[in-house]
């Protein structure tokens, strides 16, 4: 086997690095290419967490505002039952009167 020459040496190794920068950019270019969809990728996600988000707090809201109505409904129809008892109270003590003054009155 011949031995190579300095010049021999350096085109080999020429070649070699020219190789080596080609794959190094074609490797980048697919890379940059591969970030460029992750990162809209990563955009698109974080939209639709915010959109996600958005309706999480309005169901939240409604959530609260039907709770508030609910109580509200709760405390009417408390209110209401009391009402009733009371007129109801009212009318059996308004009969008693009328009663007791029909009998005194007969004497």
């Amino acid at each position: 086997m011949a031995r190579k020459t300095d010049g021999e040496k350096i085109d080999d190794l020429m070649e070699k690095v020219t190789r080596i920068a080609a794959t190094f950019e074609e490797r980048s270019a697919r890379s940059e290419k591969e970030n460029e969809q992750l990162r809209a990728e990563l955009a698109a996600s974080r939209e639709e967490t915010r959109r996600v988000l958005d309706r999480l707090a309005a169901v939240e809201a409604r959530g609260a505002a039907t709770e508030e109505r609910s109580k509200a409904q709760e405390k009417q129809s408390d209110r209401g039952w009391q009402m009733w008892l009371a007129a109801l109270g009212f009318g059996f003590g308004l009969l008693n009167l009328l009663i007791t003054a029909a009998l005194q009155l007969r004497k």
